[in-house]
């Protein structure tokens, strides 16, 4: 049992290492050499047990995500399934606009390949919450069974070509015109009529831009607009 706690608490300092180094020193620049002298462990634990950088930077964003869910799924438990979908969107691309930091590791993860969704990767919390809204697609949109594996395969891989291509062009693509964007691209794909995606779209706008946003060292915190 000593040694179940003493591993835990060596994952949770070099996680908490990682956060500020990553946030920082920026995810290229930061080395296993960075990440044991902060969280002052051997070098050989953090390769015993995260293996790679992208693993640890893969956790890291899983870790925000959770927690934008959870904070989601609390403030805004009285929206349905589709509209709290939208509102993650809406944040979550607030964020890459907002924050500089945030921005530059969410380039890096997606050109380093990190974010892609592999089973073997995703935490219970982030597993939990992508297969719901897979199985909400798939009950209520996805009416060619011929076509869902196809068409999850590329929703997969949209979020990530998508946040790679805001980082590179946030300047001239004003963060609302980008969401929307995002969000009827995808919602064509899945079969969602407009006048259902349009209407939630909205209500998920409006509701996100009463609140303030941000993920500093990978916190993410939420808080009523003043």
């Amino acid at each position: 049992m000593a040694n179940y706690g003493n591993g835990l608490e060596t994952k949770a300092k070099i996680l908490s290492a990682c956060r500020e180094l990553f946030y920082t020193r920026g995810f290229a620049k930061t080395t296993f050499k960075d990440i044991g002298r902060m969280a002052d462990v051997n070098q050989g634990l953090i390769v015993y047990y995260y293996k790679t950088k992208n693993v640890l930077a893969n956790t890291v964003f899983q870790d925000v995500m959770i927690e934008m869910m959870g904070r989601i799924e609390r403030d805004f438990a009285g929206e349905d399934t589709l509209t709290r979908f939208f509102i993650s969107d809406f944040l979550y691309f607030r964020l890459l606009y907002e924050d500089a930091h945030f921005r530059d590791f969410i380039e890096a993860c997606c050109l380093n390949g990190v974010l892609a969704k592999d089973p073997a990767s995703l935490q219970e919390g982030y597993r939990r919450y992508y297969d719901a809204i897979i199985d909400f697609f798939d009950d209520e949109y996805i009416q060619d069974s011929t076509l869902r594996e196809g068409l999850l395969a590329v929703f997969d891989g949209m979020k990530d070509t998508y946040s790679l291509h805001i980082c590179r062009n946030y300047e001239r693509l004003p963060v609302d015109v980008a969401v929307t964007d995002y969000i009827t691209i995808y919602s064509h794909l899945m079969n969602i009529p407009s006048e259902t995606y349009g209407a939630k779209m909205l209500q998920a706008e409006l509701l996100t831009n009463q609140v303030e946003v941000s993920v500093d060292r990978f916190r993410f915190q939420i808080r009523q607009a003043r």
